[in-house]
This record gives structure tokens, C-alpha cells and sequence, in this order.
């Protein structure tokens, strides 16, 4: 439950109504910071006629390299580690925050593997999979200094450099290849049955593939969002101009959210989602041809999936700190161009 100065806030700033298309609140929540009722109602597809079905393997790589850099800033990342959600780890950062370390991860490591591991943190790594009672306090070790031995990034040095070492390792790197594989299959999935919604006969382009890849990635799912709520939301913005202006008002009233007790007290990522908008206007005038009607939907799509974002970076930030970067992220895979502390882009041929 959150203390009632952050839903006085909510309240008084007008943020959270009770069923959405799309909201202009930001963060899109309630003022409980749960996720608002859907309007049209909450939809998942039936995937029983893709359940046989795999991501083929010139569209996977190419949608793995692309959203690996927003994971891990390279293109195989597999030994990186960051604070985020307390701690994240690999290609696609399983992490402690959302549990997905221990359902996804943990479950495909052996004992061999955990005894092969750094001594410097082997019998962490046994408790971390065996029990979980003791996995606040070990991650929590984890990002304390201790003399001699700084943080770097919010992790302990010499705990991000054994890390780094037993995840690089063959073994371990052929764990996050087998989780990804899944991860692809299952985006792809997804993505045929959408496409099977709106246009049967066009196959399922790399830029629709990597939009719902990230999506499984990085947000788990798309959380009862589907095509009819992406079409509810385009009868009231037809053109690019109406969903660029759209984006743009989001994200101006998130530019006036400040959580009262947070100590990260503003969405992550919004500057760059701001600079972002504005190059995206900017190409819609130049490059119009970026803007089809699938780029249209992936950018109607995002916004609706950032809405529903709850994730808070326990203990740091609040529900819905991560909904700027969600958008960003969904924006420029949609477009193709974007800004991340650079330009990034253009991402397809």
C-alpha cells in the first residue's frame, strides 16, 4: 500500500482515472499505483495455433541484437550486470525486482554450474537458488561497499567482477542462449497472431518482431493490451500528427510529476523519450514514409503497454518509474530512430 501523501498527490494532480483507451495521466495508473481497467476490456490471444511454431533465425538475431542494447548497451551482452531492480543480470537481465532471476534463470542452472562458479561468490550464488528466504539479505550484501572494495554502478566491485566472469563462462552463456530462444519463440508467437488480426497475407516484418520481442523481454508480456484496444485508441488518432501529438502530451504532463517520498523522484529515461518526440515530429515531416500504418499501431501499442508499466525499482522509485523507458524504447524500435544519451538509429535497412 502507498503512503497517502503519493495518493493525495495522484489525486490532486487529476492522475489515475478508472478505464482507459489511452490516458493522459502520468504515470498511467491508478492512484493506488495499480493498472487502470482497460476500455475495451482486458484481452489475451489464443496462441494454441502457433504453439508449434519458432522464430526464424535471421529475424531472431536480428531482433536479439537490437533490443540486447537496450538491455545491456551492446549486442551480446551476456556478462553484464547492473543495480537495476536491485540486480540484473545477462543478455536479457533477469533480475531480483520482478522475480524473474529465480523463475527463469536459477531454474536452468546445475549444481555443476554453481560449484564451477567464483569462489568470491559460489555460496551465495547456492543460496540465491536454494533459498529463498535469504535472497533480500544476500542482494543486499551485494550492493554495500566494504573497504577496499567500492561500488561500481551500484554493485560491489569485486561482486560485478566475478559476476561478469561466471556469466561470460561457456556454460552459462549457453543457459541465457536457451532462455532467449524461448523468449524469441514466444514473441514470435505473438507476433503471428497479431499480424493474423490485421493483414494475414503481409508476413511478420523485423520491426514488428523486435517491438514484441522487447516487449517479452523487457515488460514480461503486454499485460491485456491487444489489437482491438490499439484500434479503439486510433479512431481518435488516425495520422501521425495525432498520435505524435498524443505522445507529446504524455509525455509533458509526466514532466511534471515529482513522487512526493521516492528518492528517485521523476520517470526514468524521460528526457530522452522528450528529445525523442521531437526528433520523431521532425522526421515525420522530412521522412514521411517512416510513419505507415504498422508504425502507427507499434507507436499506439507502446504507449498503451508504458501506461500499464507498475514496475517501481524497489526501494528507489515508485510505480510507473519505468514508463518513459518503456515508451522510448517502444518508439524508437516502432520508428526506427531515436535518443539514448545519443542517436540512435536508423535500426532496420
Amino acid at each position: 500500500m502507498r503512503s497517502l501523501s503519493v495518493l493525495a498527490f495522484f489525486v490532486l494532480t487529476g492522475f489515475g482515472s478508472s478505464s482507459i483507451a489511452a490516458t493522459s495521466a502520468c504515470p498511467g495508473l491508478t492512484p493506488e499505483g495499480k493498472r487502470q481497467q482497460l476500455t475495451p476490456p482486458e484481452f489475451q490471444p489464443n496462441l494454441v495455433a502457433y504453439a508449434n511454431d519458432h522464430a526464424p533465425g535471421n529475424l531472431a538475431a536480428a531482433a536479439q541484437a537490437i533490443v540486447s542494447k537496450f538491455e545491456t548497451g551492446s549486442a551480446k551482452g551476456y556478462e553484464k550486470v547492473s543495480a537495476t531492480d536491485k540486480l540484473s543480470v545477462g543478455i536479457s537481465q533477469w533480475n531480483h525486482g520482478s522475480g524473474s532471476l529465480y523463475s527463469m534463470f536459477f531454474p536452468l542452472i546445475s549444481q555443476d554450474m554453481l560449484n564451477r562458479a567464483p569462489s568470491a561468490i559460489r555460496d551465495d550464488l547456492v543460496a540465491l537458488k536454494t533459498d529463498k528466504n535469504r535472497r533480500e539479505e544476500i542482494i543486499n550484501s551485494w550492493l554495500v561497499p566494504r573497504e577496499g572494495d567500492s561500488l561500481e554502478k551500484g554493485v560491489r566491485s569485486s561482486v560485478r567482477r566475478a559476476l561478469s566472469e561466471w556469466l561470460a563462462s561457456p556454460e552459462i552463456v549457453e543457459v541465457q542462449q536457451k532462455l532467449t530462444a524461448k523468449s524469441l519463440d514466444s514473441a514470435w508467437r505473438l507476433a503471428k497472431a497479431w499480424q493474423a488480426e490485421k493483414n494475414q497475407k503481409k508476413p511478420v516484418s523485423l520491426k514488428l518482431f523486435t517491438n514484441f520481442y522487447d516487449v517479452v523481454i523487457y515488460n514480461g508480456g503486454f499485460a491485456d493490451v491487444w489489437v482491438q484496444h490499439v484500434a479503439a485508441f486510433r479512431k481518435s488518432h488516425p495520422d501521425t500528427a495525432t498520435v505524435l501529438a498524443k505522445l507529446e502530451e504524455w509525455t509533458t504532463n509526466c514532466q511534471t510529476f515529482s513522487s512526493p517520498i521516492a528518492e528517485h523522484k521523476n520517470l526514468y529515461s524521460l528526457k530522452d523519450l522528450r528529445r525523442s518526440v521531437q526528433m520523431w515530429k521532425e522526421a515525420a515531416k522530412s521522412h514521411p514514409e517512416l510513419f505507415d500504418d504498422e508504425t502507427l499501431d507499434l507507436l499506439a501499442l507502446g504507449l498503451l503497454r508504458a501506461q500499464r508499466s507498475v514496475g517501481s525499482n524497489s526501494p528507489k522509485g515508485f510505480p510507473g518509474v519505468f514508463q518513459a523507458d518503456v515508451m522510448l524504447r517502444r518508439g524508437t524500435e516502432a520508428i526506427g530512430i531515436g535518443y539514448r544519451g545519443a542517436k540512435i538509429g536508423p535500426l532496420y535497412p
